[in-house]
């Protein structure tokens, strides 16, 4: 169980740093994928609600620490995200492809509304900019790489399960 938060948080912590330091070579349209939102996302639907939760929670921190103004709306923004995602975990047939889409566009919608209400609070907002510029090509870029995140994270953490299965059956 400590193995599998360890291999958790580094990956957030390197989803993050890939988005800060790769992200300016694989922009597209001057927009890079959002890798945070995809983990949270994948780690949700395959390991349920609550530790979607405290995923998101962590990942949204990360985030907060270095880029919000108002510090705290992230982490909120990405626990709602790993909530809700997670409760699909029951329903969620673990190598269906479309519900791993559906579910990174939602959140990125989400993401991008969080974003207005901080530009609003903070007095910059130029919708038509942010809507066409931004949000929309961030959507698309983030939710076609969600197949390719999705895979390495569902065979991490299938490699994670059956580790744990072994050291159960091990007494």
């Amino acid at each position: 169980m400590k193995l599998r938060w360890f291999i958790t948080v580094s990956i957030l912590v390197l989803a993050f740093t890939l988005q800060n330091t790769l992200g300016d070579f694989v922009r597209i349209a001057g927009v890079s994928p959002n890798f945070l939102t995809m983990i949270v996302v994948a780690f949700s639907l395959l390991r349920g609600k609550n530790e979607g939760t405290i995923i998101g929670f962590f990942g949204g921190v990360i985030y907060d620490i270095s880029y919000s103004y108002i510090f705290g709306i992230y982490s909120v923004s990405y626990m709602i995200i790993g909530h809700m995602c997670g409760k699909l975990h029951h329903f969620c047939y673990r190598e269906n492809k479309i519900l791993p889409i559906m579910c990174t566009g939602l959140s990125s919608l989400f993401l991008s509304s969080v974003n207005i209400l901080r530009f609003i609070l903070i007095g910059n907002i130029n919708f038509s900019y942010f809507y066409f510029d931004m949000m929309l090509p961030e959507l698309l870029y983030t939710t076609v790489l969600t197949l390719i995140i999705y895979r390495s994270i569902y065979f991490i953490n299938d490699k994670l399960e059956n580790q744990e299965k072994k050291s159960r059956n091990l007494f």
